[in-house]
């Protein structure tokens, strides 16, 4: 009867290490999939990283062409951070990333582009005013960034402006500028437009 009962045993002890293979290859096979599934999520980390790009230099120059009628409030919001409360109203400001995605966002209401140096200057002789109220707050701790420096010069960041003479492009004030309108981003720039309505 022992002689019978040592097989057994034996075929149970060989048994044993089958199992322990078994679930390690389960266990490399788990690790697979799951260095593969952080290489996966590592790749659109960088794919982000890599696909932005740094804002433009140099000064951008934002008009309002439409009104207030059933405007949403949150593009309403944006246009009073910007300073564009009434139409025919431009403001210039420092090009920066965060500017450009304010811009963006209240594209169907306003036309916006870069600005160069000399029609800066020029909507500044004619139409700015001099920023001469206080900088920072009684205790010096609050700064009021509420001016540009043109020429050495504090100068108010808004100008109100006439309509344009001869009229806005074909399309009217309801079409972006890309197919014929006038809203929107102009990659040419605004210079044309704000001499036209200075």
């Amino acid at each position: 009867m022992m002689t019978e009962e040592q097989p057994a045993e034996n075929s149970n002890l060989t048994k044993i290490p089958v199992q322990k293979k078994e679930t390690g290859g389960q266990q490399e096979q788990a690790q697979k999939p799951a260095a593969a599934s952080s290489q996966a999520s590592a790749m659109p980390a960088t794919a982000k990283k890599t696909s932005k790009s740094p804002a433009e230099s140099g000064w951008v120059a934002a008009i309002r062409l439409r009104g207030d009628v059933n405007i949403h409030y949150d593009i309403k919001r944006t246009l009073e951070l910007l300073r564009l409360q009434r139409k025919h109203v431009c403001v210039v400001y420092q090009n920066s990333v965060s500017l450009q995605g304010m811009l963006r966002k209240v594209k169907d209401y306003v036309t916006f582009g870069t600005i160069d140096e000399a029609t800066l200057k020029e909507l500044v002789a004619k139409r700015g005013s001099l920023f001469t109220d206080r900088e920072q707050d009684s205790k010096g701790k609050i700064t009021y960034n509420k001016f540009i420096v043109i020429d050495g010069k504090k100068v108010r960041p808004y100008f109100r402006l006439n309509p344009p003479r001869g009229g806005f492009e074909t399309k009217g004030i309801k079409k972006p500028y890309t197919v014929g309108g006038a809203l929107g981003k102009r990659k040419d720039g605004v210079d044309l437009l704000v001499r036209k309505m200075l």
